[in-house]
């Protein structure tokens, strides 16, 4: 996982066009589609804190411990999972998160 999260790093970092894009479209779908993106960002951070928990349970541990059983199937999902974690290592706008991260709870 290491070696494909820093492949989408380096692909991002050096200005991939293709790693670029598939992150901003992946960024975008998420934000319009998640139904705990969408709780977010109406404010129902509670709503929004359990739908990402049954997402995360239902549609990340449960096919995950099926394809468990099988030994070559989660590798090529890891990888991926990881390679995505890297290309999202940048904003929006392209300049990496790496260099000046925020931190991950601001208060007001």
């Amino acid at each position: 996982m290491l070696g494909s999260i820093l492949i989408g790093i380096v692909m991002v970092h050096a200005g991939n066009t293709f790693a670029l894009k598939y992150g901003d479209d992946l960024v975008n779908q998420a934000q319009q589609q998640d139904p705990a993106a969408v709780a977010a960002s109406r404010g129902n951070n509670l709503q929004a804190a359990w739908r990402d928990f049954g997402g995360n349970l239902v549609l990340g541990a449960v096919p995950k411990t099926i394809s468990g059983f099988a030994i070559v199937f989660p590798y090529p999902f890891v990888a991926y999972q990881g390679w995505v974690g890297g290309i999202v290592s940048v904003r929006r706008d392209h300049t990496s998160r790496l260099n000046n991260p925020a931190p991950p709870f601001t208060t007001c």
